[in-house]
């Protein structure tokens, strides 16, 4: 931020500089910002948002700033660490901090709280000094949340290696959070599941964040039910799902907008998916030719708004190929997903390079991140002799047409190598390689090229 930029915050008869903030306003007395109002000194203030040095001085320069300057320093609360005793000296002494104050001044820091990370579970100290101090279990917890009545992020993560239920104990004070009107984003990590009751709650949430399977379905007969359970539906902006089970397109389609789902993804912008299980064949359905494309087409309800759609991986995971219609989604312009590896070196048909020819001409895809893993041998085959080079300049082809993808301006290709060597001279070497089955891309300008490697 600027002076100038900071002038516009003020009345033009105020001469502030935004050195004075840096210097902690050692003369504070003579500041011009002492006299100005208290929802323009926090506004001031929260440029300084990430400068925490900053923040500290300016608590600690008079009176009149002091309060405004705490108020932002714990809009970001993160009471997540890995061992109980840290995560019992840290809760401790924000308790003490929001409650040290008047009971009006200490409601107030509460209420300037925007984002918080809460770690249920236990934790350990070490091997020898096993430490199980459970936060949730702490007696004062729930009149702390109590105060935290203006969330607009919240982080809920299991500290054990199990997944765990929402304590009960915790019930009344987490439904109260999750009605909150402000709440946007809510994350969620290692919670096995969640009542039906909390899914009711929700009433303004946009940006859905799990990890660790809380998306989980169970079989009855033939019929796949989801565990969400009927809600007031949230339309949905956006969604990232970490450590998904295999038929993640039967979860999605749980989250469709029929009578009985649990949020409406019919305006979902951003769809992102991060696999960990290498073992598992994500998108084949051993009774259907179509590899998952029809069920994929009837998940994503949100085909006339879905901007980002990312189908990502660990580096040192197997890649799973995904198809998708991106016929059916006009308004894409970012683009994450793995490919049909045999393609490169027998030629059998899987999503590549369909996918990319299913995209209509004339869309509007502005950056494609493509991954392809093989192993070493097949790498060498596909890369150096015919018709693998074929395969790869067919792929050239389709991406560097300007009639299909007029918009691109950036097509990463990754090449993730199945190999007990970590060489980074083999790494310059097959980046060349794969450079070289590109020349159309590299004409055009807007071809990035990686080599990685990944375990089998």
């Amino acid at each position: 931020m600027t002076s100038v930029d900071l002038h516009k915050k003020l009345d033009p008869h105020v001469d502030l500089r935004l050195a004075d903030f840096k210097n902690g306003f050692k003369c504070s007395a003579d500041s011009p910002l002492v006299n100005l109002p208290p929802e323009l000194k926090t506004s001031i203030l929260s440029c300084l948002e990430d400068d925490t040095s900053s923040l500290l001085s300016c608590s600690l320069a008079n009176k009149h700033l002091s309060f405004a300057a705490r108020g932002v320093l714990v809009r970001t609360v993160v009471l997540d660490t890995p061992t109980g005793e840290d995560l019992r000296r840290k809760y401790a002494a924000f308790r003490q901090f929001l409650l040290g104050s008047s009971s009006t001044n200490g409601s107030s820091l509460a209420r300037s709280i925007r984002s918080f990370c809460l770690r249920f579970g236990k934790g350990v100290s070490s091997a020898e000094n096993q430490d199980h101090y459970q936060i949730e279990k702490d007696a004062t917890l729930p009149s702390t949340l109590s105060l935290v009545v203006n969330l607009t992020s919240l982080t809920i993560h299991s500290g054990s290696d199990r997944l765990v239920m929402f304590p009960t104990v915790l019930r009344p004070t987490l439904l109260t959070l999750f009605a909150s009107p402000s709440l946007r984003k809510l994350e969620l990590r290692g919670i096995k599941r969640m009542d039906d009751i909390y899914l009711r709650h929700f009433t303004n949430l946009k940006h859905l964040s799990l990890a660790d399977s809380f998306l989980k379905t169970r079989r009855t007969g033939d019929e796949v039910v989801s565990s969400l359970g009927i809600m007031k539906k949230c339309p949905l902006e956006s969604l990232s799902v970490s450590s998904c089970q295999k038929l993640i397109y039967r979860e999605l389609s749980a989250l469709n907008s029929s009578p009985a789902s649990a949020f409406d993804i019919s305006q979902l912008r951003v769809c992102q998916f991060l696999f960990s299980q290498p073992y598992i064949h994500w998108n084949i359905d051993r009774k259907r030719d179509d590899r998952g494309i029809a069920a994929w087409n009837t998940a994503l309800l949100c085909k006339d708004t879905l901007e980002i759609f990312h189908w990502q991986w660990y580096p040192s995971r197997s890649l799973r190929p995904l198809c998708i219609d991106l016929s059916m989604l006009p308004t894409l312009r970012h683009l994450s997903i793995a490919l049909e590896p045999r393609f490169f070196y027998n030629g059998a048909l899987g999503n590549t390079p369909e996918v990319l020819d299913l995209a209509a001409p004339g869309n509007v895809i502005e950056s494609v991140e493509l991954g392809v893993q093989l192993s070493e041998k097949n790498a060498n085959e596909s890369l150096t002799c015919e018709p693998g080079k074929g395969r790869w300049k067919q792929l050239d082809a389709c991406l560097a047409s300007t009639l299909k993808f007029r918009c691109l301006e950036k097509a990463e290709i990754i090449l993730f190598l199945d190999s007990g060597r970590r060489s980074i001279g083999d790494v310059d070497r097959y980046r060349d390689m794969l450079m070289l089955q590109f020349p159309l891309l590299l004409e055009r300008d807007c071809g990035v090229f990686r080599v990685a490697h990944c375990d089998a």
